[in-house]
């Protein structure tokens, strides 16, 4: 019998964000056949057109590799591998409108770095909410955009209890330049990704108010 990958050999990129775009660039680099699904019609028209969004002036044009789609079907029959970039205040939507077309042989990786409602629900357990995915991972930086596509350093953290979450994460994103890592603990990643954005936001305000070393290091 042959494998699943035989059958759906593509990249599946899930929003059209800064991130997402981003991603979908890198696997294309890295000699990747992409799909990048959009439920934006706007941003589809304008990366099938000229090949690039305003909201990534950084990249030029889009590489040729990645194919644009709104399709949610002709993106679960391409594609095993999906990395879910909406922004976080759409996760519960796009999944919901799309969940029903995913099965349990693909695998869906997120970057939604954020815990969901007032009971704090993690984007892993939306996934199984929403889809039938089993296999499901979690991407954590930290992975800068404009250095991602500028060839620079960078770093991304990998969360799966599934090995091969991680293996085809790093088949996918790993390059000379991007160094990837994997963890099993899938709920601390997440944990940690959205607490990251706390600390962000806190820093942000220790420099606002000019405090200096002592300040950051607490």
């Amino acid at each position: 019998m042959k494998s699943t990958q035989s059958f759906r050999p593509k990249i599946g990129i899930i929003g059209a964000s800064r991130m997402g775009i981003t991603l979908a660039e890198v696997c294309a680099q890295n000699g990747k056949s992409v799909v990048l699904y959009t439920t934006v019609p706007a941003s589809a028209e304008a990366l099938n057109n000229r090949r690039k969004l305003e909201i990534l002036p950084e990249l030029s044009k889009l590489h040729t590799n990645v194919h644009i789609t709104e399709d949610p079907v002709l993106l679960a029959n391409q594609c095993e591998l999906l990395l879910l970039t909406v922004s976080n205040e759409y996760v519960n939507s796009v999944l919901a409108k799309i969940g029903a077309v995913f099965d349990g042989a693909h695998m869906m990786v997120h970057a939604a770095h954020v815990l969901s409602g007032k009971t704090l629900i993690p984007v892993s357990k939306l996934i199984k909410q929403y889809t039938a995915i089993l296999q499901i991972g979690v991407i954590a930086g930290p992975l800068h955009v404009i250095e991602s596509l500028n060839g620079q350093p960078n770093a991304v953290e990998v969360g799966s209890p599934f090995p091969m979450v991680i293996k085809a994460v790093k088949e996918v994103l790993g390059n000379h330049y991007i160094d990837v890592h994997g963890n099993r603990d899938l709920h601390g990643v997440e944990l940690a990704a959205a607490l990251g954005q706390i600390i962000a936001t806190l820093v942000g305000i220790v420099d606002g108010l000019q405090l200096r070393a002592t300040a950051h290091a607490t």
